[in-house]
């Protein structure tokens, strides 16, 4: 698993306004990708794993090591992963 050391400055920015009741910071792993959620409500998600372009798109363009999707509170997510064609 990679190193991590990055996203705690975000969680700590995240987690320290307040609150009527204690959050619940949770951290999950699944299918290659490390998510953050406060409440049950995901945050974002760190993807370690290697994510391949989509069909007819040159496999140079594979990727790992970056955050998708970022959750906003009043969307589902924040960024695209590939453009559209």
């Amino acid at each position: 698993m990679p190193r991590l050391s990055f996203l705690f400055p975000l969680l700590l920015t995240t987690t320290a306004r307040p609150q009527s009741g204690p959050s619940s910071l949770r951290v999950d792993t699944i299918n290659g990708a490390l998510t953050i959620s406060n409440n049950n409500h995901p945050l974002l998600s760190y993807v370690y794993s290697t994510t391949y372009p989509p069909p007819g798109v040159d496999t140079a363009y594979k990727k790992s090591g970056f955050i998708h999707p970022l959750y906003t509170p009043r969307h589902p997510t924040f960024c695209k992963i590939h453009l559209r064609r």
